[in-house]
């Protein structure tokens, strides 16, 4: 359960992720600054929603799926596995083999579109 905390969620049992919040300052615009793409705007409340604002939060720094699991304390990385290709064939994210900001390795990474 993620607890509300200055305007951020924090994932119960994870290592300091900042989430933004629904509806707070530092949460997901329509349109992102970095790129001026439309960013679509998913429940903050789902894994899809959650995935979508943590990238959003890195502008445009990449990172992996197994990070994403990391960051979010998924149970499964399936589910940012499956969520990801979702968001490949959205116009503001791109889905690329790269260097994940986190891990530093070279794997399948998102990232917003510069």
């Amino acid at each position: 359960m993620a607890a509300p905390c200055d305007g951020f969620l924090i994932s119960a049992g994870h290592r300091g992720s900042r989430i933004p919040e629904k509806g707070s300052r530092s949460g997901i615009s329509p349109q992102s600054p970095a790129n001026g793409l439309p960013i679509p705007m998913r429940d903050p409340f789902t894994i899809a929603g959650q995935i979508e604002q943590l990238v959003e939060m890195l502008g445009g720094a990449a990172i992996c799926g197994d990070c994403i699991t990391d960051r979010l304390d998924l149970s499964v990385r399936s589910q940012a596995n499956a969520v990801t290709r979702v968001m490949e064939g959205e116009e503001a994210f791109v889905r690329e083999k790269g260097r994940c900001i986190d891990c530093a390795r070279n794997k399948i990474v998102v990232r917003l579109r510069r």
